[in-house]
């Protein structure tokens, strides 16, 4: 309830407003108003911005590629992943990420890759051999004996790379690294005119591999398909 002060204090108000020039007017709102107006403002923009967030359709990457000790420009990764795109059929919602550029010597980028594996946020990996035997080892890939169709692995039987898996150890250092059977981890893309076309040049041998936590196994198969040359 309005106190009889609070109600004097608005009745002189509004009649010193009409006695106003504009200017006056002006300056009272500034005076009285205009901070109130801003912080109202300001709440309701936080609250329109959250709600947003919220209720917003949310992108989902169908396809999620690192490359290790290779670059690829701007310009090529747009274009690559726009291609990728179109061959997967993505949706306005749905997006292919390909980040390149991480360092295999680098302990954090390739800390990265199993922290990504685990959360089932990453597909494909393509890096130098040495690296690559290394992740296979220790449990990185799928097998594409289990994953290509006869097709497929015919068509590629000429780019494909084996490395030692990992094997748990009967022993009680559980080190089980790169002691598994020798399966077809990867595809050489030493020979692919496509890859070549959007990675920047390398000394490196670099090998594409599954991720065996992918989400979105039939996607990897058609890229590694795309950039082997077989689409």
């Amino acid at each position: 309830m309005e106190s009889e002060e609070f109600r004097r204090q608005r009745e002189e108000n509004k009649k010193r407003f009409r006695t106003m020039t504009f200017g006056q007017k002006l300056g009272f709102f500034k005076d009285y108003y205009l901070l109130r107006t801003v912080i109202i403002a300001g709440i309701c923009a936080v609250a329109a911005l959250l709600i947003w967030n919220f209720v917003r359709p949310q992108t989902k990457d169908i396809l999620t590629v690192y490359v290790y000790d290779q670059y690829l420009g701007d310009d090529a990764s747009d274009a690559l992943t726009a291609k990728v795109e179109k061959l997967l059929g993505a949706g306005k919602r749905e997006e292919v990420l390909i980040r390149s550029g991480l360092s295999s010597s680098n302990t954090q980028d390739t800390a990265i890759a199993s922290v990504l594996s685990f959360n089932n946020a990453i597909d494909v990996i393509i890096c130098p051999r040495d690296q690559f035997e290394s992740f296979a080892g220790n449990g990185y890939f799928l097998s594409l004996d289990d994953v290509l169709s006869d097709e497929e692995w015919n068509a590629l039987s000429g780019q494909l790379f084996a490395a030692a898996g990992y094997q748990e150890s009967d022993d009680d250092s559980f080190d089980g690294t790169a002691k598994g059977e020798k399966l077809d981890y990867g595809i050489d893309l030493g020979s692919s005119s496509v890859w070549q076309t959007y990675a920047a040049s390398s000394d490196e041998d670099m090998i594409a591999g599954i991720v065996s936590t992918t989400k979105y196994r039939k996607n990897a198969v058609k890229f590694l398909g795309l950039i082997a040359g077989l689409s």
